[in-house]
């Protein structure tokens, strides 16, 4: 029986004497974690800027560093909360460090403490040694940051279901500039996260209007992890060999933001396999304009504008704070201004950012003011957006086009008549079809089409009329005026209230003036205008025009009164008008016609 109890009892010594040992080398072993758990963030961040050099480089992680590297990301938390705990659990020994107050919670603690000293003590010496990244495939899909976006909600959603459909392998978002195509594009790139098993890689190349194909090659071969000193070697169809086997091998999509001309993606040009129902890859790019989507052979979708109740919600947003909520009146002018942006997320973006710091009535009121007559005077607004969307009238087909996209900005009205275009471009003398009338006209259409193409008109209800957006009108207008260094080259006041003529520094640089609907009863005085060739003054209340007014216009082309129904006669100087050739007016009693000799005008227009 002695020798039982005996036997127990050296058992029972023995088992707390090999758990009183973790709790006496507690101090020690803390000590210790808390040492390697230094050499262990020192040499973690050493390695993290190592590696990020190297990917400044262009190259990328080898895969055990990347290993390494989660180990210590995974034992880093549990050290931080052993040290955390340090203080409390010291207090709890007893006996100069033998014992505990709660003997099997200091035992547990002091367990945990050893054995995490001998795993991170495991993680520093199996370390990598040499070389920490070097060229090699990326990953398939990358997420791309890019901001949130208000009213593409939709259109993400129709986006990407008509790209899932089977048939559809090449697919073009056609819009106007600054309507959102990239922000949506980029919003595929990362939605394609979720097809990572059914797509093996996904690249996003920007084009640009400059086309480069090298430096599209370039981009997708690093994409594939093929370059290097070879790949530098290599010509253009060599690269487009090389990029064509590496992906006919994968299931691909493939992400061309901002084409303005057709792109030869074909094997032996980029390389770039044809998407097909068997091989199931994709490519979709973005555009300015539809045509490109027609020359690209792809199904195509069109971003519009936002409607009125996501515009204001952007514009708000980026507005922020109080200003809005401060003041009725600031409120009505915000809600005037975001109309004048006309779902254009870009303007929205930039007017709202710029009017975020404007918190009285009266700079708002001059912000309106502004946005009618000269939006460039906002330098955001004239780098920001009028710059961006001057790209499209750049890539115009030529000067004739351009001029025809001008003369189109002269508008402020929600539509523009299609044949009294037609009738102000020939009149004009922009479009002359070689003295052919009937070949002008077809021209003139020809050309009404190509800027419906690209986005700076747009179809309204009926086919005889098309609409322009008010940003693109603004940007017509500075593009008229030099680019704001000559204002008074093209004055438009349409509908701003006035009851006199303007008032103009220089009459002599003004070549169009635009002064419809306004309330001028009157006309008098005597400009010189030698530059002048359009006058617009049409529902303008006018009585009465002297005849001095006439006098000093030899270049005027173009003169429409119509609709001013209290105005029953013309001076006879309407005659010495040498280059007249559209008269528009509307008389209620007469009929007024203009003979003088070998200057008979060639086109009289009657609104009766």
């Amino acid at each position: 029986m002695g020798n039982v109890l005996s036997n127990g009892f050296q058992a029972a010594t023995s088992f707390f004497l090999e758990k009183a040992k973790y709790i006496l080398e507690l101090e020690d072993n803390l000590e210790a974690l808390q040492e390697v758990a230094r050499r262990l963030k020192a040499m973690k961040d050493d390695l993290q800027n190592q590696l990020e050099m190297e990917e400044r480089k262009g190259l990328r992680a080898l895969e055990e560093i990347k290993v390494w590297l989660s180990e210590v990301k995974a034992i880093q938390p549990k050290v931080t909360k052993l040290l955390e705990d340090r203080t409390s659990e010291i207090e709890r020994l007893s006996m100069c460090g033998y014992c505990s107050s709660n003997f099997f919670l200091t035992y547990r603690y002091s367990k945990d403490v050893l054995e995490t000293v001998e795993k991170v003590q495991s993680i520093l010496s199996s370390k990598p040694s040499g070389e920490v990244a070097r060229l090699g495939p990326p990953p398939g899909i990358e997420e791309i940051a890019t901001q949130r976006t208000v009213g593409l909600e939709k259109v993400l959603e129709a986006t990407w279901s008509r790209l899932m459909e089977k048939e559809v392998g090449i697919l073009g978002l056609y819009g106007m500039g600054g309507i959102g195509k990239t922000t949506l594009l980029k919003q595929i790139n990362n939605k394609l996260l979720e097809k990572k098993d059914e797509f093996e890689v996904v690249i996003f190349v920007v084009v640009s209007q400059n086309l480069q194909v090298e430096k599209i090659q370039n981009e997708i071969g690093e994409r594939l992890g093929l370059c290097g000193q070879a790949w530098e070697k290599k010509t253009q169809n060599e690269k487009a060999s090389s990029i064509c086997g590496a992906l006919t091998r994968k299931r691909f999509v493939m992400l061309l933001d901002d084409i303005w001309r057709k792109v030869d993606l074909v094997e032996e040009i980029i390389g770039i396999p044809l998407p097909s129902p068997k091989n199931g890859s994709k490519v979709v790019f973005t555009t300015r304009s539809k045509n490109v989507c027609g020359r690209m052979g792809s199904h195509d979708l069109e971003v519009k504008q936002l409607d009125l109740l996501n515009a204001w919600e952007l514009f708000r947003q980026k507005v922020r704070g109080n200003t809005l909520e401060s003041d009725p009146k600031i409120l009505e002018l915000a809600i005037q201004i975001c109309i004048k942006c006309r779902g254009l997320p870009l303007a929205l973006n930039v007017i709202g950012e710029t009017m975020a710091c404007k918190t009285t009535v009266h700079e708002w009121q001059y912000a309106i003011d502004v946005l009618d007559t000269n939006a460039a005077k906002y330098r955001e607004v004239e780098d920001e957006i009028l710059k961006i969307l001057k790209l499209s009238y750049d890539a115009l087909e030529n000067e004739t086009v351009q001029q025809c996209f001008q003369y189109c900005a002269l508008f402020p009205y929600h539509t523009i008549y299609k044949d009294l275009l037609v009738e102000y471009w020939i009149s004009e003398g922009i479009i002359n079809g070689g003295g052919d009338r009937e070949r002008a006209i077809n021209q003139c259409y020809s050309i009404i089409g190509t800027l419906i193409s690209v986005c700076l008109l747009m179809p309204a209800d009926t086919s005889e009329f098309v609409t322009m957006h008010d940003v693109i009108r603004q940007m017509g207008l500075w593009v008229a005026s030099n680019f704001g260094e000559e204002e008074e080259k093209v004055i438009v006041k349409t509908g701003a209230g006035l009851q006199q003529m303007p008032e103009v520094r220089n009459w002599k640089v003004v070549r169009r003036m635009l002064l419809a609907k306004n309330k001028i009863l009157n006309i008098s005085g005597s400009p010189v205008c030698p530059n002048l060739t359009t006058l617009f003054l049409t529902y303008s209340w006018l009585v009465n025009i002297s005849g001095e007014f006439f006098l000093s216009m030899p270049k005027l082309v173009l003169l429409d009164l119509s609709c001013n129904i209290n105005l029953t006669k013309l001076p006879e100087e309407v005659t010495s008008l040498v280059s007249l050739s559209s008269l528009s007016v509307y008389f209620v009693s007469v009929v007024y016609k203009i003979c003088r000799g070998c200057c008979l005008l060639r086109i009289l227009h009657f609104y009766s």
